[in-house]
């Protein structure tokens, strides 16, 4: 009997809650940095490499266009190859386009790089796979399974914005890149020369004493107060 009585407990166990709280938590994640952490970049960026704002918000209007021509094609492939598969390769892909961003140099690398992989990513292994699954596990509950995952995309947005905000606040969009990335103000994209002497101001290596780093603005000319000067 007690042997009957754990095996009984045993199939009745039921895994589609901690599937529910592992998709939340994964679009909570994917809705907070991609979705609604766009904003966070969009003003750094556009200082930074010289584009106007329709030019920079397009790449995210053609994220959200390709989900139309895409959605079908993902569906598709989750009835196919299953959908832990399709959710693993959605969250590659999403890692290795936002690892790609540091190289970014030019407006046709951002659209190719966020426009494409990385919103291809989020659609596979942030929205379509956790959908897909929590369909396959509920039948009864399944709308209030799947209102969860909203919750965790609400959740996301407001906790994960604020802390890129401050994180960025705190290192800069340069540093949170890191130092030693191309100066794109500068127009040299090999960035500066090590072996340069140092500039006028006080600037480092190879920087030029009135040149802007990273915001293509340059630092305004300090009039002379020389022997000449006054008069």
């Amino acid at each position: 009997m007690p042997a009957l009585s754990l095996a009984g407990r045993t199939r009745q166990r039921f895994y589609g809650w901690w599937i529910v709280s592992v998709a939340a938590v994964l679009n909570g994640y994917g809705a907070g940095v991609n979705f609604y952490g766009f904003g966070v970049f969009f003003n750094p960026m556009r200082e930074e490499f010289g584009w106007s704002r329709a030019a920079t918000a397009g790449v995210f209007s053609l994220a959200r266009l390709e989900g139309a021509p895409l959605g079908p094609i993902i569906g598709w492939l989750i009835d196919r190859i299953g959908s832990r598969r399709m959710m693993v390769a959605g969250l590659a892909l999403t890692g290795l386009g936002f690892v790609s961003m540091y190289f970014i140099q030019s407006l046709w690398m951002f659209y190719l790089i966020y426009g494409v992989f990385i919103a291809t990513g989020f659609s596979m292994g942030f929205f379509q796979a956790p959908q897909a699954m929590i369909a396959n596990w509920f039948f009864r509950r399944r709308a209030q399974a799947l209102s969860y995952l909203a919750v965790g995309a609400g959740l996301g947005g407001a906790t994960l914005v604020p802390a890129m905000g401050a994180f960025m606040g705190m290192a800069g969009w340069i540093d949170g890149r890191g130092r030693g990335c191309p100066d794109v103000g500068s127009g040299d994209p090999a960035g500066p020369d090590p072996k340069a002497p140092a500039g006028g101001d006080g600037a480092g290596p190879g920087w030029p004493a009135q040149s802007g780093r990273g915001s293509g603005r340059g630092r305004p000319e300090t009039p002379s107060l020389g022997a000449g000067g006054a008069g």
